[in-house]
């Protein structure tokens, strides 16, 4: 018959989160604390770096995927919209070969918000036309207006070609046409992929830095717990089984 020592392994050892107890704790913790605190500073760069790649996709679209410009068209009966939205960007309004109407770049566009720019597509001041802006720099570049004069529309020193016209130029030359945003694209999935690369370089630090600091203050805590045991009197061991001393340290 084995003896009854007046507890349970099974039962509670004590409440889940206690106070006093992690206060205790702190002393072990703060002679690493430096340890602790590159941890931390590796984990808000990741939040950072997270953060950061969405608004890279978002650059990539504005930029370079759908970057467009839009059709102004003023009807000329002076509407509260169509003031609102001369007193907007009326200096900016490039005019095209038909009586008004007009383009408006990408650039132009940006800053407008969403309301706006539902108010003035309901008042069908802003047309739903999209217009791919060219400025060609290269000879090649100048080759594909000579060899598509019908599509593009020239005003202002600039080029237009609608998006629903794009699809009317073979591929080799549409890769010449929009070689520039093909490059800022590849440009940006080249920085997303340097980012990953840092993250994950950042995550395996962060989590070795955890589990050093870590060990090292269970390495404290034990050596503390082994000395203080080891100081006890006989009585004490009489009083509690070995085993579960052995299972706490």
């Amino acid at each position: 018959m084995y003896a009854d020592f007046g507890y349970m392994e099974e039962g509670k050892l004590g409440k889940p989160y206690d106070l006093k107890l992690m206060a205790r704790l702190w002393v072990f913790l703060r002679p690493h604390g430096f340890l602790m605190a590159v941890s931390l500073l590796f984990v808000l760069i990741m939040a950072a770096l997270d953060l950061f790649i969405p608004y890279l996709t978002k650059e990539a679209i504005d930029r370079y995927i759908v970057l467009s410009a839009r059709e102004v068209v003023l009807r000329g009966d002076r509407s509260p919209e169509e003031e609102w939205l001369l007193s907007r960007v009326g200096k900016d309004l490039i005019p095209r070969r038909e009586k008004g109407r007009f383009f408006l770049l990408p650039e132009v566009l940006r800053p407008m918000d969403a309301k706006e720019m539902a108010l003035f597509q309901k008042s069908g001041l802003l047309s739903e036309n999209r217009f791919y802006v060219y400025t060609p720099q290269r000879p090649e570049e100048e080759e594909i207006l000579k060899k598509y004069p019908l599509l593009f529309e020239q005003s202002d020193s600039r080029w237009f070609i609608s998006f629903e016209q794009l699809k009317q130029i073979e591929k080799e030359d549409l890769l010449i046409l929009r070689g520039r945003d093909v490059t800022g694209v590849l440009h940006i999935a080249l920085i997303v992929l340097v980012i990953l690369i840092v993250h994950f370089g950042l995550n395996f630090f962060q989590v070795y830095t955890m589990e050093v600091a870590g060990q090292r203050m269970m390495h404290d805590l034990r050596m503390t717990l082994f000395s203080h045991v080891q100081s006890l009197s006989v009585s004490f061991f009489d009083r509690n089984p070995v085993g579960r001393l052995v299972t706490r340290l």
